[in-house]
């Protein structure tokens, strides 16, 4: 006799075959129920949870995560995005997102500045240094797709270059 109810039975009703019959029958419709709801907390764990359903958590997040990408880097994609989700916007947290979509390292060079109440007013955009992102591959994403990426995560008026090390073509520019 093996069975999540079965097992916890008195000795008594353990020896009755009708009975135990009787129980089996409810295992039978529980057991899926209970595996159901025990893994549930897993189904939000992008570590573990169906593919599918990874990517779809990256979307909670206001992520669009790219269909054309390995399963694992979807994964860390909404883990990076996840993590980072307070910081969204930063250069740490943009580097992390990139070092997650490509699957190698990024580095984001902020030349962007603070004013205190009092200073003068800040630049105009056309003023404003551009933020350079270096990567060290692509990671086979489309350059289009991570123009689109950082243009999500960046403010609109912040102009962006793109640097990657590993290509023959090292520089491309987005305005």
């Amino acid at each position: 006799m093996s069975g999540l109810y079965r097992d916890q039975l008195p000795a008594v009703l353990a020896a009755d075959d009708m009975f135990v019959n009787f129980v089996r029958i409810f295992e039978d419709i529980g057991t899926p129920l209970y595996d159901a709801a025990t893994g549930f907390p897993s189904m939000f764990d992008p570590h573990v949870a169906p593919p599918d359903l990874a990517r779809y958590l990256g979307g909670w997040l206001g992520l669009a995560i790219d269909e054309l990408l390995p399963a694992d880097r979807r994964r860390k994609v909404t883990v990076a995005a996840a993590r980072y989700f307070g910081t969204r916007g930063t250069r740490g947290a943009l580097e992390a997102l990139l070092s997650a979509v490509t699957g190698g390292v990024a580095t984001v060079v902020d030349p962007g500045w603070v004013r205190r109440e009092g200073e003068e007013a800040p630049p105009s955009p056309q003023d404003l240094a551009t933020v350079e992102v270096i990567l060290s591959t692509r990671g086979r994403v489309p350059f289009d797709r991570l123009e689109g990426l950082l243009r999500t995560e960046l403010p609109a008026w912040v102009p962006f270059r793109i640097v990657v090390e590993d290509e023959s073509v090292v520089e491309e520019e987005a305005s």
